[in-house]
This record gives structure tokens, C-alpha cells and sequence, in this order.
């Protein structure tokens, strides 16, 4: 078993990556993970009052990434991503 529970997994529209939500310790978090080999980037760290990550998507061009978050999940929060 992974010491990490892992949800949403989905590939960045240029193929480098994946993007996956992970709750570790009770703690949810949106991670990218190269397929170089580099590290993982974490994009989101579920905190406060929004404890929760949900579903992920990707613009077509690569350059947004949307995640709905919030209480309920029922908020969606916006990413501009340097690429």
C-alpha cells in the first residue's frame, strides 16, 4: 500500500507531466511529476477553509489549470502556469 492516497490523475496537455491530487497525513494536495525524472512540484496545498481538492483540468494551450476547491468542492480556482 503507498503512504499516500492518490485521485485525479491526468496528463499536462504537452505530455511532460502528470498532475494528481494526493491526501498524505490528512492533508490534500495537487502535484505535478515530470516523466524527466525531476522532482514533484506541488501547485496546491489544501489548508483552512479550503480543506478540499477536487477535480483538475487543463486550458487547451497549457497555460491555465483549473481545480475546484473549497468546503464543498464547489469553488473553482484558477492557475496561470509558466510554461
Amino acid at each position: 500500500m503507498l503512504p499516500v492516497d492518490l485521485f485525479d490523475i491526468e496528463w499536462t496537455p504537452d505530455g511532460s507531466s502528470i498532475v494528481y491530487g494526493a491526501t498524505e497525513n490528512g492533508v490534500r494536495k495537487l502535484v505535478s511529476q515530470p516523466l524527466d525524472g525531476g522532482g514533484p512540484q506541488i501547485f496546491l496545498t489544501a489548508t483552512g477553509e479550503f480543506k478540499n481538492v477536487g477535480t483538475t483540468t487543463f486550458s487547451r494551450d497549457g497555460k491555465r489549470l483549473f481545480v475546484s476547491s473549497g468546503p464543498e468542492t464547489k469553488d473553482v480556482v484558477m492557475f496561470t502556469l509558466d510554461r
